[in-house]
């Protein structure tokens, strides 16, 4: 078994390596007009997703808005520069997205899923309901099909 997941980890590691660097694909994601995404490989239970990172005020603010579709193991990490309770809202999300909310410790302290879609204002808000230092956007439905829940553990390495 071990060296199943490390057979997949190595050749979806590999298949975005060629994405990345060789085809420079996923440029058309940019969260950040005239910006490259730069991405990050995430261990949630025993599927590896890539995740357009969000770290900058810009970007995080952008976030998943106006994309028409995301793939299933794809997403974004948002990342702050520390723990404080985070909302987030749904305007302008063309696809409904499971909200992951992490801890210093990337452990999950609250889940949304399948966040609806905000078409008019006043949009609806969902937060973190404790402190949290990071917030994982995946394709709704996500969360239930891996079952993922309060107090799981997600692996990735960020400065």
């Amino acid at each position: 078994m071990r060296f199943l997941n490390f057979f997949l980890w190595f050749f979806l590691w590999l298949i975005t390596f060629n994405l990345l660097v060789v085809n420079e694909g996923f440029s058309e994601l940019s969260a950040a007009p005239g910006k490259k995404p730069q991405f990050i490989s995430v261990q949630i239970k025993d599927q590896i997703f890539f995740l357009e990172i969000a770290a900058t005020e810009e970007a995080r603010a952008m976030g998943l808005m106006f994309r028409k579709e995301l793939a299933d193991n794809g997403g974004m990490l948002f990342v702050f520069p520390q723990e404080e309770i985070l909302s987030f809202w749904m305007k302008n999300t063309l696809i409904s997205l499971d909200m992951i909310f992490l801890n210093s410790r990337r452990e999950v302290v609250k889940i949304h899923h399948n966040v609806p879609l905000c078409r008019e204002d006043p949009c609806a808000s969902y937060d973190s309901g404790v402190p949290a230092r990071y917030v994982i956007e995946l394709k709704g439905g996500s969360c239930k099909k891996l079952n993922l829940q309060t107090g799981d553990l997600i692996f990735f390495k960020i400065d």
